[in-house]
């Protein structure tokens, strides 16, 4: 477990350095892509911060809630990959960014002035987008909805209709594996089944409701979190090119030797 905890704040020090490089970056050399780069600044800070969390609950004793916060850690990993894997990235961030402002214009029980203050945001997404076709794109996707009045469950849809849609859209073999793995056993703990309410604890039968250290299953919780947070980091450094190459391989490689020694382990 020791090992596990250093890579944990090795990984918060490398994610809050990511964040601090690449907004100098930002400053440097006003960055063209200024949704997508808003995109990854805002979803590092919401993973980096439920990484943290999970440490938390884990040493408190409430390992088996953890799967909440690494689902929503999932999701926003793949979000983040659904935007960069698309061929126009800006266009899709944008849709990622407005998806809830849409829900607000098209109700009809919605107060005016939300309403209007829902659209000026969406303008100003839109503003955002400087690819030509791309903005057009965005154009046509706010003509389309006002069109219809009506607006999908996901920000993904219609191209993709659920989470794993998107994973299978990932590039990358080995992180598509990966993360089609954490996909199923969370799915498990969200979904409260039977074997989910139970996969993170070391004794399935103790249904005590006060603290209860696991630390068997406890670290299985905290490599997930791991796992998650090194595959958000890498693509993360790779598309801004941070020159972050060295230090996140080595991150990689300690994360990946641990979390390969327990898949195994949180695969029962």
């Amino acid at each position: 477990m020791k090992d596990i905890f250093v890579l944990h704040d090795d990984l918060v020090d490398f994610g809050s350095a990511v964040q601090s490089i690449s907004n100098q970056l930002y400053k440097e050399r006003k960055h063209i892509n200024l949704l997508s780069f808003d995109l990854g600044t805002k979803i590092g800070s919401y993973i980096v911060t439920l990484h943290r969390a999970n440490r938390t609950l884990v040493e408190a004793g409430w390992a088996h809630t953890t799967p909440l916060l690494l689902r929503a850690m999932l999701e926003s990993t793949v979000n983040y990959l659904t935007v960069l894997n698309n061929a126009q990235p800006e266009y899709m961030a944008f849709r990622f960014f407005t998806h809830d402002y849409f829900r607000v214009l098209v109700d009809p029980e919605a107060q005016s002035s939300i309403k209007e203050k829902a659209r000026s945001d969406i303008d100003y997404c839109l503003s955002l987008v400087n690819a030509s076709n791309e903005h057009r794109e965005a154009e046509e996707h706010i003509a389309t909805i006002l069109r219809e009045g009506t607006i999908r469950t996901f920000w993904f849809s219609p191209d993709k209709n659920t989470v794993k849609d998107c994973i299978l859209g990932v590039a990358d073999p080995a992180v598509r594996e990966a993360l089609l793995f954490v996909y199923k056993i969370l799915s498990l703990s969200i979904h409260g089944t039977h074997m989910g309410m139970v996969m993170f604890k070391d004794n399935p039968n103790d249904f005590d409701i006060n603290p209860n250290s696991n630390p068997q299953r406890g670290a299985g919780a905290l490599l997930i979190s791991i796992k998650l947070l090194i595959e958000f980091l890498v693509s993360r450094c790779e598309v801004e090119r941070l020159g972050l190459e060295s230090d996140y391989t080595r991150l990689f490689e300690r994360g990946q030797s641990l979390y390969e020694a327990y898949r195994s382990t949180m695969a029962t």
